[in-house]
């Protein structure tokens, strides 16, 4: 359990040409203020302004946490740390949000630390402290939030909000309100800077990852604030070897179907808008029954594509009219990336046809816990991923992973 202190307040960072890729074809909440995915996909660049920050000493760590595979690895120690400097595109002045994922492993220091009127610290091993003081007068500090309920070694979804209207302070954990008070109406620094992961005027530095950081300029509701943590990566689904599942909730597990089976499919419709399958065959090298996939195939509306173990692509997207494609591919080395987009999600496939090798990753809310099939739901609980084609949830693999054989395609 940590100890955090959080004090909100102007966020700026610095100009540089867009060098990583930006969330495709998304749309945010208008009083979004910065989005900082810090991974190894989107690493420091804001998908807001698209500008940049300034790493030093940090690296990216795509070690599998839970749910999360990717975030920023700081060491605890003066060199390292990330510096956003303030080009005035970020104004913060009444009211605010502040979202983001800690993966505490030390005991103290600034997770982040605002120039203005709020900083979000680890101060101790096992506290949390919320604190907010005003631009208009920085000696004046208001009552404190603490909460006990941060765990170190583990992600943590912690956010903060103040509501100039009404007074109100609130500090969230994991999207539930764990503490709040009534501070009044005060106002804070419209521009400035902030680093995560060490100042110059404190001996304590942190020490963990950190993933996912949002700005917004109002205070977001609890329900808005669980809808806001579907904007974090998560790791993707795995289908591998003979074959081994990991859903897109982190559920792992092994089933030896054989002929083709819904991966994912849209559950949002009757009929679906996309459906992703896989064909599983019996290994020739093994005595036992052993399965693994030996192809991919992707509908989209009209246009459906098959990739096989030699990466060959094949299917109708070349008797389509250009307005009725939805399907990119493209190869890199022995990977095929495959990707489309459904209303605000975008899901980006990669297949290895030799190495028998599929993962999918979804970027998007529309259908979080709006898919189905035996990459699971989506819907942050690997508790539910077992859920049939009837919907139903099974506790048994295989009754589980023959629910989702596919009726209507032939087998070689």
């Amino acid at each position: 359990m940590l100890r955090i202190l959080v004090l909100i307040s102007v966020v700026g960072i610095a100009i540089s040409s867009p060098k990583e890729k930006v969330l495709q074809k998304r749309s945010y909440d208008p009083s979004m203020r910065g989005f900082w995915p810090m991974n190894a996909d989107h690493t420091i660049m804001d998908q807001i302004y698209y500008t940049y920050g300034f790493e030093y000493g940090v690296t990216v760590d795509n070690t599998q946490h839970g749910n999360i595979c990717s975030g920023y690895r700081f060491y605890g120690n003066n060199g390292s740390y990330i510096y956003f400097h303030s080009d005035g595109q970020i104004t913060i002045q009444y009211s605010f949000t502040l979202l983001v994922y800690a993966y505490p492993t030390g005991v103290a220091g600034p997770i982040i630390y605002g120039s203005g009127s709020a900083d979000l610290w680890q101060t101790a091993a096992n506290q949390a402290l919320l604190r907010i003081r005003s631009q208009r007068d920085m000696s004046a500090y208001y009552p404190n939030l603490t909460t006990n309920g941060l765990v170190q070694n583990e992600w943590n979804f912690i956010g903060a909000t103040y509501d100039y209207n009404s007074g109100e302070e609130k500090l969230y954990l994991n999207g539930a309100v764990v503490n709040s008070t009534n501070i009044g109406s005060i106002e804070f620094a419209r521009v400035g800077n902030i680093v995560v992961g060490a100042v110059t005027d404190d001996a304590r530095y942190y020490k963990g990852l950190v993933t996912c950081m949002q700005l917004y300029d109002r205070a977001l509701s609890p329900d808005e604030i669980i809808e806001a943590e579907k904007l974090c990566t998560k790791c993707p689904a795995v289908v591998r070897g003979d074959p081994h599942l990991t859903t897109f909730d982190g559920r792992a597990y092994s089933f030896q179907g054989t002929c083709w089976y819904t991966l994912v499919k849209d559950c949002l419709n009757t009929n679906p808008e996309f459906e992703i399958r896989a064909n599983f065959a019996p290994r020739d090298d093994v005595d036992v029954l052993k399965t693994r996939t030996v192809a991919i195939n992707v509908t989209v509306g009209e246009e459906s594509i098959i990739v096989d173990t030699h990466n060959t692509v094949s299917g109708n997207s070349n008797d389509l009219k250009f307005w009725e494609r939805h399907i990119d591919v493209s190869f890199n080395d022995n990977t095929v990336m495959i990707s489309f987009t459904v209303k605000d999600t975008t899901f980006t496939l990669r297949w290895k046809g030799r190495k028998h090798i599929f993962t999918a990753d979804v970027s998007g809310t529309a259908y979080h816990g709006k898919v189905c099939g035996l990459l699971g739901n989506a819907d942050g609980d690997s508790h539910n991923d077992f859920m049939m084609s009837d919907g139903k949830v099974s506790k048994d693999v295989n009754e589980f992973g023959e629910s989702w054989k596919v009726a209507d395609m032939r087998c070689e």
